[in-house]
């Protein structure tokens, strides 16, 4: 098994990172549309789980969900609404449409995405409605070579010839939804181009600036904090050297890993599995049971390893190689941000404000709308499920 390593310096900047620490950091960027819903054009894709030391899982009857009426509205915009059956219906067209991309599809499968669908249902549908809303208001519309278009990109995703022979292989119901939802995600996706182009693609130096100066405060107090960690590490090795903390203990106590309720255990390796580890690779031969390292830099922190046995692993004919078990204090260190080329920053800058205007234009028409279940009102639910009664009024 092969370690990954981190290195402490992080990658090339996302947008989203970027700008989160440049533009406009005190807007509200959140629609009252409960815009994270997934999008189950996507869902259907969700990967198969293989076990071979499983027998296959029987394929399975679609998933049902738990509904106290067929009739139940569980969201609302204006005069559109989502039904308990509607979503029942989303999921047998989604599994309906996951059985066409493969042959066998276990019932755990099946389950998940009944779960994963019932979640998201409304928030998709709120969202998708109020980009509905915002084409009429707007005045924007798809032109038969447009629906014509996102349909047969549909078919292709699915490796048929054509739309027609997609809609064939369903259930009559499943496939006049899937045609009314061809058609509507293809509005919402030209609705969230048209915000997005008119956003202005001219970037100042001063924004630029601002980002980069909070960049540079960011890795000075990173810098700080590693001084820090890299003198705490030291100080646990010397007290753990010394005999006043167990490595037990230290694990306990200080370590930041997954692992620590297994008394610090990482994992068992052999040498040539650990070439991403110079350091460590150079002393494990030196090394005997119960030895322990100075802090170490790896898996962006630091390590204080311990060797817990060696073992030997044989692969055919071939000359045995020793295994090594190895037990960890681990100390997680902050990462640096990598500062972004020219071209990076404006277009991270960009592709912001197009995600703040999608945001904004969503947020606009859920506030001339009325909108019932969703995001924003689990979150209004919570909200008042947690308030203080002191004041309640």
């Amino acid at each position: 098994m092969k370690i990954a390593i981190n290195k402490t310096i992080a990658g090339a900047m996302t947008a989203a990172f970027l700008l989160a620490y440049g533009c406009n950091r005190n807007e509200e960027s959140t629609s009252g549309d409960g815009k994270t819903a997934e999008n189950p054009q996507a869902v259907v894709s969700l990967p198969e789980k293989q076990n071979a030391a499983k027998k296959t899982e029987p394929v399975a009857k679609t998933p049902t969900t738990s509904k106290p009426s067929a009739d139940m509205v569980v969201a609302r915009v204006d005069d559109a609404i989502l039904t308990a059956s509607g979503v029942e219906a989303q999921i047998k067209l989604r599994t309906e449409l996951l059985k066409l991309r493969k042959r066998k599809v276990g019932e755990k499968e099946l389950d998940k995405l009944g779960k994963i669908l019932s979640r998201t249902a409304a928030d998709h549908f709120i969202r998708r409605e109020l980009l509905s809303k915002y084409a009429r208001n707007n005045g924007i519309t798809l032109t038969d070579q447009e629906k014509n278009d996102n349909r047969a990109k549909v078919a292709a995703s699915y490796k048929m010839k054509d739309f027609a022979t997609l809609k064939a292989r369903l259930s009559p119901a499943s496939a006049a939804l899937l045609e009314r939802d061809t058609v509507q995600e293809a509005l919402s996706a030209k609705c969230e181009k048209a915000i997005r182009d008119g956003v202005s693609k001219t970037v100042s130096l001063e924004e630029k600036q601002n980002i980069l100066r909070n960049i540079e405060t960011m890795n000075e107090t990173a810098a700080k904090t590693n001084t820090l960690i890299f003198a705490r590490a030291r100080n646990v090795y010397n007290q753990v050297k010394s005999g006043k903390l167990t490595f037990e203990e230290a694990v306990e106590d200080y370590s930041e890993a997954e692992e620590t309720e297994d008394g610090g255990a990482w994992n068992e390796f052999l040498i040539s599995e650990l070439k991403d580890e110079p350091e460590l690779t150079a002393r494990l031969p030196t090394m005997s049971p119960g030895d322990i390292t100075p802090p170490i830099e790896n898996d962006n922190g630091l390590s204080i390893m311990k060797l817990v046995s060696i073992g030997e692993y044989r692969k055919g004919d071939a000359a045995p190689e020793p295994t090594y078990r190895l037990a960890r204090v681990f100390f997680r260190l902050p990462l640096f941000m990598e500062v972004p080329t020219d071209e990076e920053l404006t277009d991270a800058i960009i592709k912001e404000r197009q995600k703040q205007a999608l945001s904004a234009a969503l947020q606009k028409t859920g506030d001339a709308s009325k909108i019932e279940g969703g995001r924003k009102a689990r979150l209004e639910k919570q909200k008042k499920a947690t308030a203080f009664p002191g004041n309640a009024k």
